[in-house]
């Protein structure tokens, strides 16, 4: 009895989980790392070494509060881009005249060259594993089919179909609730834990 109320309880949460989660993709989307999202860039060739800590301080004073990242562009580390959402012409002056006091260059707002980098699709990221977990998913329930052909194999098969969908929905609503910033690396560790999923569902009914 209580093994069975847990079990409601536990499947309430997870659908109350998934439609808040289906809810915020809806309104908000995914928080998508900036980096991945349409946003501009503006490189700066210092000729000369640097501190990126010094860049960092400059960029907090100009861009306040919006998202911003710093990186290195050249091999011999003499210039960094600047990747912010977006820049506004006061920010462009303020980087400049900052930029400009702390090397001592002459860099000019006008002859600023900034780039719009264009978002990336989501669903592009999915591309390189379509095959690859296609193949995988066709082979574990196969072997999945094969261990539990003594305890309703097909049934049991059904079961897993569902657990799948269910912690993919989970995990996805789970991402978007918490604002977690999406990227593809985030990709592999899905697929790691529905594949431990897995392996602890045949398991447990292999031995049933």
């Amino acid at each position: 009895m209580i093994k069975e109320t847990y079990k409601k309880v536990l499947l309430l949460g997870l659908a109350l989980l998934i439609i808040a989660g289906i809810l915020i993709i809806m309104l908000k989307g995914f928080n998508v790392n900036m980096m991945y999202k349409q946003h501009e860039e503006v490189i700066f060739n210092i000729s000369s070494n640097f501190n990126i800590d010094d860049v960092k301080g400059i960029c907090n004073e100009v861009f306040s509060n919006k998202k911003y990242q710093i990186r290195k562009v050249e091999k011999f580390q003499e210039a960094f881009a600047i990747n912010v959402s977006n820049i506004t012409d006061d920010e462009k002056t303020k980087l400049v005249e900052k930029i400009n006091e702390k090397y001592g260059k002459e860099f000019k707002v006008d002859e600023l060259e900034i780039n719009t980098i264009s978002n990336v699709r989501i669903r592009d990221w999915f591309t390189p594993y379509i095959i690859p977990t296609t193949i995988a998913m066709v082979i574990t329930l196969v072997y999945a089919m094969f261990r539990l052909k003594n305890n309703h194999p097909l049934i049991s098969i059904l079961k897993l179909i569902a657990l799948i969908i269910l912690t993919t929905l989970a995990l996805g609503s789970g991402i978007a609730i918490a604002r977690i910033p999406v990227m593809p690396a985030i990709i592999p560790g899905v697929l790691s834990i529905i594949l431990i999923e897995i392996c602890i569902f045949i398991s447990k009914n292999a031995n049933k």
